[in-house]
């Protein structure tokens, strides 16, 4: 199944910034270190988001599940090799 009007996606790239790549934030620090260790940074967030915006629109969707932030959703596909494809970058 495919990420439900994917074509409407979008990433804010603050967020990423205050968030995805925050290595002090409370939640977002775990996630930052997975990010980081595949080569994303502040210099890369544009890159970053047109990577995750690429994921949402071709990616098949194999999971799905409600937290307190809203829906999630999950793939089985590689993040760190697909963001390097998706984005243009060579990690």
């Amino acid at each position: 199944m495919k990420l439900p009007h994917a074509d409407h996606a979008e990433v804010n790239p603050g967020m990423l910034g205050r968030y995805l790549l925050s290595e002090s934030h409370p939640v977002g620090k775990g996630k930052a270190r997975f990010f980081r260790e595949g080569g994303f940074d502040e210099s890369t967030v544009e890159l970053l988001a047109q990577g995750l915006l690429q994921i949402a629109r071709t990616q098949e969707v194999v999971g799905t599940s409600t937290t307190v932030h809203g829906r999630s959703t999950s793939s089985r596909e590689s993040w760190k090799a697909h963001l390097a494809d998706a984005s243009g970058c060579e990690r």
